[in-house]
């Protein structure tokens, strides 16, 4: 009898490994709701503070379409010049500036760094002057 249970367990525990390791078919959506989904599980991970990192080149990012909303740790590590911005916007039209950040050289022309904390909300714009390196934030968290 013992045997038999034994046998029973591990086949149990066999049959419920590949039932874990089952993956998701994602060829049956469409692009449109492959994006959706995307932006979903971002918008999730944002939700619940998973601490990721994503390099980002200069440019303009459109939170709640290219990031999702949520606490936010800005790292600038750049090179070769003067200083860079960061501007937070109100809404995509560069109208409202919420807030800016300016990262200025050790010295002319040289390298600079720095670090900010921003909460970003949907419908705001972030523009950076220079790469940065944006991670997923809860804050300060007591333990």
């Amino acid at each position: 009898m013992r045997k038999l249970f034994a046998v029973i367990i591990t086949i149990a525990l066999f049959v419920g490994t590949f039932a874990l390791a089952e993956t998701v078919d994602l060829s049956q959506y469409n692009d449109t709701d492959l994006v959706s989904l995307l932006e979903a599980v971002q918008q999730e991970i944002a939700n619940r503070h998973i601490e990721k990192s994503a390099d980002l080149p200069q440019g303009s990012y459109l939170v709640g379409k290219d990031i999702p909303a949520g606490s936010y740790d800005i790292s600038v590590v750049y090179k070769g010049s003067m200083w860079m911005d960061i501007y937070i916007y109100a809404d995509s039209g560069e109208g409202d500036v919420k807030q800016d950040f300016s990262v200025f050289a050790d010295g002319n022309y040289g390298d600079g760094t720095g670090s900010f904390h921003v909460e970003l909300t949907d419908g705001e714009l972030l523009k950076c002057t220079a790469p940065i390196t944006l991670t997923i934030t809860a804050g300060v968290q007591f333990k």
